[in-house]
């Protein structure tokens, strides 16, 4: 773990990390694969697996057409 003695106790918290889905490209920019994170997440057939839900793991839901945090609009053509 991270230790720095200037500051102070337990100010320093770890990444909660969690996988989100796929995301639109509206850009058309190409995109990669994120590396797997060990307790995270994982693929499997090309799914992203949620290796941190409660229940067996199962693939992730793909994004709703509205996602949770907001998103510029396309380019005006």
């Amino acid at each position: 773990m991270f230790s720095d003695p200037r500051l102070p106790e337990g100010s320093v918290i770890p990444a909660a990390f969690k996988p989100a889905g796929t995301r639109p490209n509206w850009y058309g920019q190409e995109v990669d694969r994120v590396m797997e994170i060990e307790g995270v997440f994982m693929y499997e057939r090309g799914k992203q697996v949620d290796l941190r839900a409660k229940a067996a793991p199962a693939p992730v839901a793909e994004a709703a057409a509205t996602p949770a945090e907001p998103v510029a609009p396309p380019p005006a053509s």
